[in-house]
């Protein structure tokens, strides 16, 4: 599908997660997200944009306990000691895990 295609090739999204709060934080964003979508599809009847889902974004994540987090959900990331600019911007620039 040429739809997939293009999604392949573009870079997924960027999101900088400084705790595990933060992270659940998110999770639940993402999660309520996509319930409101699903409600909307189904009330209209018609075929919508599906919502972004947790694995649609690489991720930064500072130290140790929350790569592990990530890491059991299998999604991309990059872990940081520091949330400094240039801490970040060089993770980005190394290889994704």
């Amino acid at each position: 599908m040429m739809q997939d295609a293009l999604a392949a090739q573009q870079p997924k999204p960027i999101v900088v997660i400084s705790s595990g709060t933060a992270f659940e934080h998110w999770e639940s964003i993402v999660r309520a997200v996509a319930e409101k979508a699903l409600e909307q599809e189904t009330a209209r009847e018609t075929s919508a944009i599906l919502p972004y889902k947790l694995s649609d974004f690489s991720y930064v994540v500072l130290g140790e306990r929350l790569a592990n987090m990530v890491a059991e959900q299998q999604l991309s990331y990059w872990r940081v000691e520091d949330l400094a600019p240039e801490t970040i911007l060089t993770a980005i620039h190394a290889k994704a895990c």
